[in-house]
């Protein structure tokens, strides 16, 4: 106990001593644009680097912001080694020299830039941003060609996702942003939760993202153009991903999208059905991701128009939740190569768990029209004819029939999304326990209140909270 006490003492101590070295700062004189302060970024040297303006923040009037509009630079020394970090402050002058405020902020004006001598000039590949900062404004990284590492300390929770924030559209050289060294994103603060419109796009260096648990979509070409990203994580907590967010980033392999305490997602739509309008699919493009595991959704759920087109796809599976298909969703794949198999053996492309999911005429065709002379324009569309595993007489069985693909493979009752039941009745996230049995107990006295009613079919039969149920239940308790 004594050396685990001691542990944590020196670990505390060299937290305190780190923490030092990245805010220390020191007062400048007030000038025209508000005060100033010149922040000294590493004591290797003894150089003091970066010099920041205070302004309030345009999302909240009580929050500060570094507006690093204007002096970003330390006038002394504005050419930045190669290897030196950029690190914000966590405190910063206030402006009626009353004391200091809590930086909670960094941003320019709304469609500002401000970087001094222009973004071509910044030299620094790290960024450090304190854990006091909730919010980054639209395009305050943009086009930074020098940056590579941006760090968020442990703690740190963003609130403005949704407005423009968060924002490193076009660095090229960014390898890594999350906290702590990690690839994930700051945890969500407060308020609407989304990852902006092309908040990544083209960072061609990228290679690897975890999206945080509460966010709740991820906008137009989020990631677009992010050819070296290999991996990505989705929170359960995502709703809809909109056209083109992960379009032609050629050497995606995986795609992980989080499930929750009942094993479901809140996936509604991969883009949109019916779209009309020059954006890509959500995975145009993606010529080397071979095989994706879908979620099985809350609710229903849409795959968009172009969705997996000209990818690599080659076997995927359709959860029930699954109500529409648009057009050239999986046009140009190579599904034909019928990479997946059943439990039985059989090779299939593509597998529809839903019965009734509505299928777009064109959802494996790549739509073409040419013209010829004498002819007009002649429909130069191909197709390709995947086997499909489906239940008979179900809408994928009517339309494969219909264009065509040869025999299906029928399922029976194998079912890859079928719950499995824990008994993990009162929804705690723990194996089944006496206050299992007490919630259900309860819930068969009409109490629904603290149950989470995916485990109550304990048996798997289809009914809940039976008799045979609860028996079902004491066993696994006594396993």
């Amino acid at each position: 106990m004594k050396k685990f006490t001691a542990c944590i003492c020196c670990a505390a101590l060299v937290l305190s001593m780190a923490a030092a070295n990245i805010t220390a700062y020191a007062a400048q004189a007030d000038n025209a644009a508000g005060a100033a302060v010149e922040q000294q970024e590493s004591k290797d040297d003894g150089i003091p680097r970066g010099e920041f303006t205070v302004r309030y923040s345009w999302f909240d009037g009580s929050a500060t912001i570094i507006g690093v509009n204007e002096k970003v630079y330390a006038r002394n020394h504005p050419e930045y080694a190669t290897n030196h970090k950029l690190i914000f402050p966590e405190k910063i002058d206030s402006e009626d020299e009353k004391g200091t405020v809590d930086v909670t902020g960094i941003g320019f004006p709304y469609g500002g830039s401000g970087w001094k001598n222009g973004i071509d000039s910044c030299t620094f590949e790290t960024v450090v941003i304190p854990n006091t900062v909730k919010s980054i404004g639209g395009y305050t990284f943009n086009d930074i060609k020098s940056l590579k590492y941006v760090e968020f300390e442990s703690g740190t929770k963003i609130d403005n996702y949704y407005r423009g924030g968060i924002s490193f559209s076009g660095c090229i050289n960014l390898k890594r942003i999350g906290v702590n060294g990690s690839d994930k994103l700051p945890s969500v603060g407060s308020g609407q939760c989304s990852l902006p419109s092309s908040c990544f796009e083209g960072c061609s260096s990228l290679q690897s993202i975890t999206i945080p648990e509460g966010i709740t979509e991820i906008q137009i070409d989020a990631f677009k153009d992010c050819t070296s990203l290999k991996q990505v994580s989705i929170p359960s907590t995502i709703r809809d991903i909109d056209m083109g967010v992960f379009s032609n980033c050629s050497n995606l392999t995986s795609v992980k999208f989080g499930l929750n305490k009942n094993g479901k997602s809140k996936l509604s739509s991969l883009g949109d059905y019916g779209f009309i309008g020059g954006w890509a699919g959500v995975f145009e493009g993606c010529k080397k991701l071979e095989k994706i595991d879908l979620p099985l959704s809350e609710g229903d759920c849409d795959i968009g128009d172009r969705c997996f087109k000209n990818s690599g796809l080659k076997g995927v599976n359709i959860p029930a939740s699954v109500k529409k298909i648009g057009t050239e969703a999986f046009a140009g794949t190579k599904l034909e190569e019928n990479a997946l198999k059943t439990p039985k053996g059989e090779a299939y492309g593509i597998a529809f768990f839903g019965k009734s999911t509505a299928i777009h005429e064109d959802a494996f065709k790549l739509v073409s029209k040419e013209y010829k002379d004498g002819e007009g324009y002649v429909d130069t569309s191909t197709e390709i004819k995947p086997i499909v595993a489906c239940y008979k007489n179900s809408g994928a069985d009517v339309f494969a029939y219909s264009h065509d693909f040869g025999d299906c493979v029928y399922l029976g009752d194998w079912d890859p999304y079928k719950i499995t039941y824990t008994g993990d009745i009162n929804g705690d996230g723990k194996p089944a326990a006496t206050d299992d049995l007490v919630a259900f107990i309860r819930y068969m006295n009409g109490n629904t209140k603290n149950v989470n009613e995916d485990q109550l079919d304990v048996d798997g039969d289809g009914q809940k909270a039976t008799t045979r149920d609860l028996v079902r239940l004491i066993k696994i308790m006594n396993s």
